[in-house]
């Protein structure tokens, strides 16, 4: 989804109770539908907010992601 342009953004807490992210959809419904195929998702309980306007000034490349 990172590849797709579909996840423009994320976060992470640093105790790792909550993750923010950015989704390009068109709507609520799909954005759910991005939702529910994020590997937490089972052990999550998503709330899907519809932004108004989103400002991001950077040209973002994600890195890879490593977990020790």
């Amino acid at each position: 989804m990172l590849a797709e342009g579909r996840i423009q953004t994320y976060g992470l807490s640093k105790d790792l109770t909550r993750m923010w992210v950015t989704f390009l959809a068109a709507n609520e419904g799909e954005a759910w539908e991005i939702a529910v195929k994020l590997p937490v998702h089972g052990v999550t309980d998503p709330i899907v907010t519809p932004l108004s306007t989103y400002n991001q000034s950077l040209d973002l490349r994600f890195p890879t992601i490593v977990w020790n």
